[in-house]
């Protein structure tokens, strides 16, 4: 494929099971050169638009808010109508738009390509050690310098709008069939079972089985997180060991007195929740929508996805609403936690509780930890 100066691609998606390629230095300047035009001629016109909306608000002596282009994201850059690349990608998340794309009928845009570049680093981030666990911030800093990969991931661009920006355009007729379609995908995301594990991923051995019940993403290998870690951490065996870990209750104990542990503790284990395939950042941004319909033409933005407690969904989704693209704000109310039962916060919540279940204490335990740790944890 021209586009990205590799003629052996080809319309098919890559399996989840697929290998990277190696990319050649002169192909990855060219991606690179792709990225910085894209991504220079989005700022450009997002500057533009900026001006001109100043310039209509001095006119008409109000405020005037354009919606305008989606933010491309972090990393990613659309380099032509119907493609976008990621750079600075893991394969895990390759392989599970894949796996979702295998295994149900939930949009999940087609990888066409995913490139492996071989460089220097001073440090290895997100090492994981032998049994498992993360290794300590001085561990990883302990490391010598080594060979580290820069991957890039080709993906088809999908028809639609983030669903935050046009809500308040739709009709009821498209939005109910919106609510039915998201309630659907969901559900058929958390029917997904663990898939056995092709090898080892610390030592290379085969592995015909892995134990139920893990936390971590696709074939046992570490979460992205950026809630929980500013680097790749688990697996986990369970969810006792996914929840006592440096980035939660373990934290906890560490930086407050024991009977706050213990009361979150006993918040986010009173029940004995089970194990669920997770997007972990579903909100109105990342999923598109037809707005005259209501269908839903995609869900992206899986980085994050992998196995997780079943009520992690809940708790993500309304992770991060202060983005003006899609909170709808109370009149006269700063805190977006509490929404009214008709704002898109207010029906984003209720579709995930009519599917993960009640997660209101959850979600307060979460927001304590995150202000015990400090953002982004």
């Amino acid at each position: 494929m021209l586009l990205t100066f590799d003629l052996s691609l080809t319309p098919r998606p890559l399996p989840s099971n697929f290998q990277p390629k190696p990319l050649h230095p002169v192909h990855k300047s060219y991606l690179d050169l792709r990225i910085y035009i894209a991504r220079t001629l989005y700022r450009f016109f997002s500057f533009l638009q900026r001006v001109f909306n100043f310039w209509i608000s001095k006119k008409k002596d109000r405020y005037v808010k354009g919606k305008g282009s989606s933010n491309p994201g972090f990393r990613v850059a659309r380099i032509s109508g119907g493609y976008y690349i990621k750079w600075g990608v893991r394969d895990v998340e390759a392989r599970a738009m894949g796996f979702v794309r295998e295994n149900t009928g939930v949009p999940v845009p087609r990888v066409l390509g995913f490139w492996s570049h071989r460089g220097e680093t001073s440090s290895k981030i997100g090492s994981t050690s032998s049994d498992g666990q993360n290794k300590s911030e001085t561990s990883k800093r302990r490391e010598s310098a080594g060979p580290s990969e820069l991957n890039y991931m080709l993906i088809e661009a999908l028809p639609g709008d983030p669903v935050g920006e046009v809500w308040m355009e739709m009709d009821d007729a498209a939005k109910g069939r919106f609510k039915q379609e998201l309630v659907r995908y969901l559900r058929e995301l958390r029917a997904l079972e663990q898939q056995p594990v092709a090898g080892n991923p610390h030592n290379g051995d085969v592995v015909d089985e892995v134990k139920p019940r893990y936390i971590g993403a696709i074939n046992h290998q570490p979460l992205t997180d950026h809630r929980i870690a500013t680097v790749p951490y688990g697996p986990f065996e369970d969810v006792e060991g996914w929840l006592e870990c440096e980035y939660l209750l373990g934290y906890v104990a560490k930086a407050r007195p024991q009977e706050v542990h213990e009361r979150l503790e006993q918040e986010l284990k009173k029940r004995d929740a089970g194990v669920v395939f997770t997007h972990s950042d579903l909100t109105p941004r990342n999923v598109l929508v037809e707005k005259e319909s209501g269908r839903i033409t995609g869900i992206v933005d899986w980085d994050s996805a992998g196995w997780c407690v079943e009520w992690w969904e809940g708790v993500k989704g309304v992770y991060g609403w202060n983005d003006g693209s899609f909170a709808q704000k109370l009149e006269g109310k700063d805190n977006i936690t509490t929404p009214s039962e008709d704002s898109l916060l207010g029906t984003w919540r209720a579709l995930l509780r009519e599917v993960v279940g009640d997660f209101d204490d959850e979600l307060k335990a979460d927001e304590e930890m995150r202000d015990i740790y400090g953002f982004p944890y």
